[in-house]
């Protein structure tokens, strides 16, 4: 087999009056393009095309991203249709299957191919699928954001990877070099995102027309109305963005593009709605334009008919639960601050309550340590305790059942100074009673001349 990095996709089967199935084999194991790039581990990593976008390349490799469409006239059956196939047109067409069951491995010709399936959406991709379906085939090659690459035999091997999307090659046209589309791929996620719930709204909306054809001969509760399927473009969030800064009384709930022009839906602030139509969306906002709208929101019961209701009736309740909860709101503020402030001045009274007493400890507690002693512990002994007392160190100590122990600890710091304090009075009048007692001795003049007396005056006993 050629070493290609090009793959194949087929359609199967059209689903729906948007949509066509289509199968495809989109990457293989080995090196491919010539030998340039390899795309290893591909049991790990295969999954990551699960539900992404399918495009196409009609003028070379270019991916792009307008919104711009034309309208064309099929010249065999004379219907008209919108074609994206300009220079400026939408580029995603289609996407792969979210189902991983759709993606599977296969080993064929000695390599292990992906293949995958999806859908191709018919009303962004009308030449494509017919090109696809005329040939009965067409090059696909992936779109992927390399994460981890090393050299091998010249060639680059990538063993962490992560597949972005498929885009449809046209004739001649070569695959882009991996990661080249990245940044593309990238802005387009939104516009991707919201095409898929476009085309959904679509295909409900053809489901929803096959329903009522069968449900035509039962009894109607409404007047039975001519649908007509138009073409319109919901725009995107960014878009939105850049046009609610042209309404600043009103805020833009959602714009369509349509064939002629774009429709603004708005509301004011008191729950008012309106419309704004624009040529397009870089148009100078007019505010007399701005037409003011009865919009009504739909209650459905099965089997009976719609009950609408006024969208400012709805905005208005609403608002009145909106204003009733900031009004507790505000309300439950201001008892929180109320009790904070209370709790705040008990807290400072406590707090004072605590240093006056633990300074009462310490003094009560050096008074009845002296009480009975000649030999009395100084004030200054408890200095730096008092200064502790101060600087509030014992008013917040609290026992495990967070009851205040601060006087407590106080008395055991007293008592502990007083303590420390006897010792060293004890120590010196026992150091001063022994020079005092050799000195006398010294003074008396009595020796110990080895006499009977002198035996009997050491022991205390006058001859």
């Amino acid at each position: 087999m050629p070493d290609r990095y090009i793959g194949e996709l087929r359609v199967l089967e059209r689903l729906n009056e948007y949509e066509f199935e289509f199968e495809a084999d989109i990457l293989r194991t080995g090196p491919v393009q010539g030998g340039r790039w390899e795309f290893a581990r591909l049991e790990e990593n295969y999954r990551s095309f699960a539900g992404r976008p399918v495009l196409i390349a009609y003028i070379g490799n270019r991916v792009g991203d307008g919104h711009n469409a034309s309208e064309r006239i099929d010249p065999e059956s004379g219907e008209r249709y919108r074609s994206f196939t300009g220079a400026t047109a939408e580029r995603i067409i289609g996407m792969i299957s979210e189902n991983l069951d759709d993606l599977s491995l296969e080993e064929r010709d000695g390599y292990t191919w992906l293949r995958v399936k999806g859908r191709i959406w018919t009303y962004y991709a009308k030449e494509a699928v017919e090109e696809i379906v005329r040939t009965g085939r067409m090059d696909v090659s992936i779109e992927a954001e390399v994460h981890d690459m090393r050299e091998e035999d010249g060639r680059e091997v990538y063993d962490s990877w992560i597949g972005l999307g498929l885009t449809i090659l046209g004739a001649g046209v070569d695959p882009a070099v991996p990661g080249a589309n990245i940044r593309a791929l990238a802005d387009m996620e939104e516009e991707f995102n919201d095409m898929k719930l476009r085309v959904a709204s679509l295909v409900k909306e053809v489901r929803n027309s096959a329903e009522d054809e069968e449900e035509e001969d039962k009894p109607q509760n409404n007047p039975t109305k001519e649908k007509e399927l138009k073409h319109r473009m919901r725009l995107s969030k960014k878009q939105l963005c850049d046009i609610q800064a042209k309404f600043a009384d009103y805020t833009v709930l959602a714009a369509e593009q349509g064939d002629n022009g774009v429709t603004v839906c708005l509301m004011n602030a008191t729950g008012q709605t309106a419309v704004y139509q624009m040529a397009s969306i870089d148009e100078t906002v007019v505010p007399e334009r701005i037409v003011p709208v009865n919009a009504q929101v739909q209650f459905c019961a099965d089997g009976e008919e719609a009950v609408c209701v006024d969208a400012c009736d709805l905005v208005e309740t609403m608002t009145k639960a909106c204003n009733d909860a900031e009004n507790r709101a505000e309300c439950a503020e201001r008892e929180l601050a109320s009790a904070k402030e209370t709790i705040k001045q008990m807290e400072a009274v406590e707090s004072a309550r605590r240093l006056s007493a633990a300074k009462k400890t310490a003094a009560d507690t050096l008074n009845a340590f002296n009480a009975n002693r000649e030999d009395k512990v100084s004030e200054d002994a408890i200095r730096e305790l008092s200064a502790e007392i101060e600087t509030g160190k014992f008013t917040a100590c609290e026992d495990e059942n967070h009851a205040w122990n601060g006087d407590k600890m106080v008395e055991e710091k007293v008592l502990s100074i007083c303590a420390a304090a006897v010792m060293e009075m004890d120590k010196a009048n026992a150091k001063s009673a022994k020079n005092a007692y050799i000195w006398e001795k010294f003074a008396s003049g009595d020796a110990d001349d080895g006499s009977v007396e002198a035996l009997l005056a050491r022991k205390g006993i006058k001859a």
